[in-house]
């Protein structure tokens, strides 16, 4: 062999090596779960971290089968239907702060771990 084809040889076998740690480090990370905190915010129906109009528009969206909404079951019953506009209008004429408000069923009653008069 000649030194070019020693240079060749060389340059491959790094180029190999390289190739294996790469191959290496992806499989490492594909291998660990990724850390990943969800926090929802009740009437957060495109999940932005904000309630707000955007919210309302969206929502009435996937009920009309326009959009998809990420979290569009803003009274926690389950199902996504107009009680849940009806919850989210509630959220945002309460203003900042607001959940607390007990969540109001498709039967449009109210539960609540409070007593309600």
């Amino acid at each position: 062999m000649n030194t070019s084809d020693n240079n060749i040889k060389s340059r491959l076998q790094r180029m190999a090596a390289l190739l294996l740690m790469l191959i290496a480090v992806t499989a490492t990370g594909l291998a660990q779960e990724p850390d990943v905190t969800v926090t929802l915010k009740r009437g957060d129906v495109s999940g932005d971290g904000q309630v707000n109009g955007g919210d309302l528009s969206l929502l009435t969206d996937h009920l009309l089968g326009r959009a998809k909404a990420p979290s569009p079951d803003v009274n926690g019953d389950g199902t996504a239907n107009i009680a849940d506009v009806t919850a989210l209008v509630a959220l945002l004429l309460a203003g900042p702060g607001s959940d607390d408000l007990p969540l109001i069923d498709s039967a449009d009653q109210i539960s609540s771990s409070d007593d309600v008069e």
